[in-house]
Formats: C-alpha cells, structure tokens, sequence
C-alpha cells in the first residue's frame, strides 16, 4: 500500500510578524504535519516541543548548530562537539532529521568525499544513540552557492551509500537539483533508500512550487509510489502574503494523488 506523504513547513522564511512559537501554530493551523528550523540556537527547546505537541506537529528538520562554519568537509574532531549539542537539542525537540552542509570547495584538497564519508559515518553512531537522522543536503553552484563542495545528488548518493549508516541519508533539495542536474524523478527514486529528506521550492526563483518549471505533484506521487517514508519539506520564499501562499501551496502539493 502506497504510503500517505508527510509536509513540513520551513518556518524562517514565513508568517514573519510572529515568533518562532506563533509560527508552528500557524502551520498546524494550516494543516502541516510538521515544521522545519534553519537556526535552533536562539530558541526555547523546551517550550518549542511543549507548543509542537500541543499543536500536533512534530519538528521534521532542523539544520546543525553553526552548519556552514561546522561542516562536513572539517576534521572530525573540529565538529564533534559541535554534533553532539546539536544531536542533543534535536532529542530534546523530538526532532526526526538534522541538516548538515558539506562545506566550501576551498583548501579541501582533490578527494573531498574520503573525509565527508569518514565523518558521517562516525557521526552515524552519534546520531544512532539519540535516534535522528542526519542527512547531507548537496547544494546548486550556479545561482547561490559558487565554491559549495557538493553539487551533485550521484555524488551525494555515492557517500551516502559509503558511509554505509541507517542513520545517515541524502536531503535531495529539488530546487538545488533542478538547477544542477534535472532528471528530477529518475535520480530521486532509484535512490528513495538513501533520501533521509526531501525539499521542494519553484524553481527558477525559490517561490511558491505552482510558478516553477516542476510538476511537483507528479514528482510526489513518483515518491510516493517509490515508497518514500519522510517528509515533504517546503523550503521557499512566499511572493504573497504567507498564510495564504503556504496554504496554496500545500493545496497544491497534496494533488498528488491525482497523479497516481
């Protein structure tokens, strides 16, 4: 049986007149199954779990402490502590995946995947003990992050399967994607085992998905249909007022049965 996707709703770049707390109302209000957080570090982890529960909505991703300066592509004894905090936080928040970038390009030497493979998989153990995933997202070069190490879902995949952890996975972001490679569908879903965490945007211009060039809801019910178990994120800068647009936008999204 197909299973029923999750969505989770970026909470930074939307409903900004609120805090953070008034936000994961909002996006239960509006029918998200969870929420997603680039910068915890600010915030009450206590209350922010106790508001997600009363609210019935869980925490599906949130980004490592301080992620660009404590990245992947680092010594792992430069991060670790860094992971462990974080890692503790996200058990604190019930929280299902952590982010983690892989860094710039710079000074990183001719085989940057030998180190992001030896550091998730050690991370791996970490992130066994607290029981959340910890996923690497690659990154577009072209339009937003020139010099960024990993750019590429095959290259991605590839330290993924390497690191050889139940615990460690891919964020296949299909905004980044789109840009870099296209063959949205075919490289997500042959590799739906190894995705911890999907985002979505439109893409040209990371706004509400129905102004891109994507049919997302037949990207989603490939997905589905693939058997994918996590969250639908969606990571995007509203053009309009934000309640209305992430509730256009989710409407849309969940068309995706249509499609099967």
């Amino acid at each position: 049986m197909m299973k029923e996707l999750k969505f989770s709703l970026c909470l930074d770049p939307v409903f900004t007149d609120y805090d953070y707390y008034d936000r994961v109302r909002i996006a239960a209000e509006l029918g998200f199954d969870g929420i997603e957080l680039w910068d915890i570090s600010q915030l009450d982890v206590t209350k922010l779990r106790n508001v997600c529960e009363t609210s019935g909505i869980r925490v599906a991703n949130y980004n490592c402490l301080d992620a660009w300066e404590q990245n992947m592509s680092l010594p792992f004894g430069q991060i670790k502590k860094t992971v462990q905090e974080s890692l503790k936080k996200g058990k604190e928040l019930d929280a299902r995946n952590m982010l983690v970038l892989a860094g710039m390009a710079e000074g990183r030497g001719s085989n940057p995947k030998n180190i992001l493979i030896s550091n998730l998989s050690r991370i791996g153990e970490l992130s066994a003990k607290e029981e959340i995933h910890v996923n690497l997202e690659p990154l577009n070069t072209l339009v937003e992050h020139k010099g960024y190490t990993l750019d590429s879902s095959a290259d991605g995949y590839e330290i993924i399967k390497c690191a050889d952890c139940p615990w460690i996975g891919l964020v296949y972001d299909i905004y980044h994607m789109q840009i870099m490679e296209g063959n949205i569908i075919s490289n997500l879903t042959r590799n739906i085992s190894l995705t911890g965490h999907i985002h979505t945007a439109g893409c040209p211009g990371r706004h509400e998905h129905f102004l891109g060039e994507n049919d997302y809801p037949n990207i989603l019910a490939a997905a589905a249909c693939a058997d994918y178990d996590g969250y639908i994120g969606l990571e995007y800068f509203p053009t309009y007022d934000s309640r209305k647009s992430a509730s256009d936008v989710l409407n849309y999204l969940k068309t995706y049965p249509e499609r099967i």
